[in-house]
């Protein structure tokens, strides 16, 4: 379940981009808040909270579907769009692993340097 609900984000992330790249900006944007939101329902589990199934997801599985989601975000071209996102990703993959991931700050460093 918890790797259906990464790729949902996936999804949204996808979907940001095609809106972005086709200039309806507003729509990208409310993609992009989706996907963060679904993003930031994948947790570590509270053991104190008894309502929670707990569920697995692969540490490569994530560090494919970000890295793919923000790859697409930055050749979409919405600068903003894409260093927003990217940094919420960081964010959230920090705050599970400890740190963020390579491949993001690789095209966050790329798109600084734009």
């Amino acid at each position: 379940m918890p790797d259906t609900i990464l790729l949902l984000s996936e999804l949204y992330w996808f979907q940001a981009a095609n809106q972005s790249a086709g200039l309806t900006l507003d729509i990208a944007t409310d993609k992009a808040v989706s996907a963060l939101a679904t993003l930031r329902t994948l947790k570590p589990l509270n053991k104190g909270d008894a309502s929670l199934v707990p569920g697995t997801v692969s540490g490569g599985l994530i560090y494919d579907v970000l890295t793919r989601s923000a790859t697409r975000l930055v050749e979409a071209g919405n600068t903003r769009l894409a260093v927003d996102s990217i940094e919420h990703m960081q964010d959230w993959a920090a705050s599970l692993f400890g740190e963020g991931f390579d491949s993001l700050s690789s095209l966050l460093t790329g798109l600084s340097n734009r």
